[in-house]
């Protein structure tokens, strides 16, 4: 049985028979990887508190006919957010816009330097709905996707404004480190409806997790609306 041993941020995991778990991870060297923890369900398991989500951690992963099998686990770090839904949108874009084996060390670094900003103390919404706008478009630019901002592309969308446009263009500027921009809550909200109907299109459905980090009001309240 052949193993490796990887840095992987662990980004869901879902039941299996019994006690087992499946878990789902982005490694450096593998991309995205999935395996199972025997009895991780048990309270007897010293593998499922290095694993759980959202944590960079190192894991040794052994090959298996049917689920690769996590041989051992060492977690690095735990990534705390304010608002633990943007965590969940991130997992969720990886897990639906990635096959497993595909591997890129420019995703991984990407969503690592994510969440390193995103859990910043005292972030306000605000900021934190430009940042992970940013962590998008960069995201799905590393995949090949161009941003066509008259919308005609992507199911004929409305045109963004010029603000809109000057959003976009700076969340597509590379740099060391995922940073803040600086813009109106007009202008976010403005891309943040673009942005979702565009992913919208690409994954002929809706990332669920995303109506939960950045219209949470309007969902208690039953009136959010985007375009069909």
């Amino acid at each position: 049985m052949s193993t490796f041993k990887t840095e992987a941020i662990i980004l869901a995991k879902r039941p299996l028979k019994d006690a087992d778990r499946l878990y789902i991870m982005y490694t450096k060297d593998h991309g995205k990887v999935e395996a199972k923890v025997r009895s991780a369900a048990s309270c007897k398991s010293k593998l499922a508190g290095q694993v759980e989500p959202i944590v960079l951690t190192r894991v040794m992963i052994a090959r298996g006919k049917g689920f690769d099998t996590i041989a051992g686990a060492q977690l690095v770090r735990t990534f705390l957010f304010n608002d633990q839904a943007f965590g969940a949108l991130a997992a969720e874009l990886i897990i639906k816009f990635i096959k497993p084996g595909a591997a890129d060390v420019r995703i991984f670094d990407l969503l690592l330097s994510y969440f390193k900003a995103a859990e910043q103390d005292n972030l306000p919404a605000e900021k934190i709905k430009i940042l992970t706008l940013r962590f998008i478009w960069q995201f799905l630019s590393l995949l090949g996707y161009q941003i066509d901002t008259n919308g005609h592309s992507y199911g004929e969308l409305p045109a963004l404004s010029q603000a809109s446009r000057d959003l976009l263009d700076g969340c597509l500027k590379q740099k060391s480190q995922l940073t803040i921009l600086k813009t109106s809550t007009k202008v976010v909200n403005e891309v943040a409806v673009f942005t979702q109907n565009c992913l919208r299109y690409f994954l002929e459905g809706d990332l669920q997790s995303y109506k939960f980090s950045f219209y949470p009001s309007a969902l208690s309240s039953g009136n959010h609306q985007t375009r069909p």
